[in-house]
């Protein structure tokens, strides 16, 4: 979800820059870092990019095909200057210096967790670039955005933007699905239990054995998640009642996200389905699992948004919806309830996505 809506930011963006060269960069080639490099690649022409740069810290003879393929593929590399020589010889083309490839950039994308202090290391001082974009965990970096819950607040003269979480992309999309009423908030508390898989399925390391409770750090929110989709849809006017907690599953495949939304008007279960079916960024599935199994109950309709396979269920106090931000990434089976109560919504969620757990 949230690598994709990098990639329409900095579209959006690098299409409105009228003059020179028009050159992305990628700062990393981890999760979200590759697969950006790999779709600006691939659109380049589409999207009247000119050139595809990226940056790699660390040479390694592991990610020595991963990075050769980019390159092919028509990217050029940029390291740091002392690490060149080690690049050079893995076999790979460095053509760019770190700073020489952010100061000739239109846009930088920084898809790592140094992203603040990348910004005040080179990017405040930089002339080149027309606008930063940094990743979820980088709170402060920079106007928060998720693509469809507050594009109109964010434009040209934003020269900082901070993409948040997957997790909090989650929680804002069910926020402004079901917590809107006439075009605002009508939210009087909203409740989350973040169960988040270990680690990427790219990860080899921080696997856990057992289920990890998380901390509340903040008093006000809990944890981050809420903290950052209140700042979130403070950009919008809105000041909303958050609080999250998290807990780490030991798993690679899915993020589950409970949640329990007060709302501050009149609903019923069925306006509720009818919502998330017309949200284009929400499908309906059968699916409670990421493996495969028959489900008990035989029951047909139509997906809203994008599908990840299986008709949609809906009973009268039970469904499966499926959240994602962009039709580019699979949808996230979710296990919903709603309560008898007409203004109060129980739903717990599972949600299955290839993006960091942050």
């Amino acid at each position: 979800m949230y690598a994709t809506t990098k990639t329409s930011t900095a579209v959006a963006t690098i299409q409105r820059v009228a003059e020179k060269k028009i050159i992305v960069h990628v700062v990393g080639t981890g999760t979200i870092g590759e697969p950006l490099i790999g779709l600006f690649n691939q659109f380049k022409e589409c999207w009247g990019i000119d050139e595809v740069t990226f940056h790699k810290r660390t040479p390694a003879v592991g990610d020595r095909a991963k990075v050769n393929q980019l390159i092919n593929h028509g990217a050029r590399l940029a390291t740091d200057e002392e690490a060149r020589d080690d690049f050079a010889a893995l076999g790979h083309r460095v053509s760019y210096t770190a700073e020489e490839a952010i100061e000739r950039a239109s846009v930088v994308v920084d898809c790592t967790p140094a992203g603040n202090e990348n910004k005040s290391k080179y990017y405040e001082r930089c002339k080149g670039p027309r606008t930063f974009l940094a990743q979820g965990s980088e709170f402060g970096f920079g106007k928060p955005y998720a693509r469809g819950i507050n594009d109109e607040v964010v434009g040209p003269d934003d020269r900082f933007v901070q993409i948040v979480s997957c997790n909090t992309h989650n929680i804002s999309v069910l926020l402004k699905t079901i917590g809107w009423e006439n075009g605002k908030a009508h939210l009087d508390a909203g409740r989350f239990v973040c169960m988040r898989r270990a680690n990427d399925v790219s990860d080899s390391k921080d696997f856990i054995a057992s289920p990890e409770a998380g901390k509340h750090d903040d008093p006000e929110f809990g944890t981050h998640h809420a903290r950052d989709a209140y700042h979130l849809f403070q950009t919008l006017g809105e000041k909303l009642n958050l609080f999250s907690s998290a807990i780490k599953i030991n798993t690679q495949y899915m993020h589950t996200l409970w949640f329990d939304l007060e709302l501050g008007y009149d609903i019923t279960a069925e306006e509720v389905k009818s919502r998330i079916r017309a949200n284009t960024r929400i499908a309906v599935t059968q699916r409670r699992s990421v493996t495969r199994q028959s489900p008990k109950t035989s029951t047909t309709g139509a997906a809203a948004g994008p599908s990840c396979g299986g008709n949609a269920l809906f009973d009268s106090f039970a469904g499966a919806v499926s959240v994602t931000s962009n039709a580019l990434m699979p949808a996230f089976p979710i296990r919903a309830e709603w309560s008898a109560s007409a203004t109060r919504r129980r739903m717990g969620t599972r949600c299955c996505h290839p993006s960091p757990q942050r």
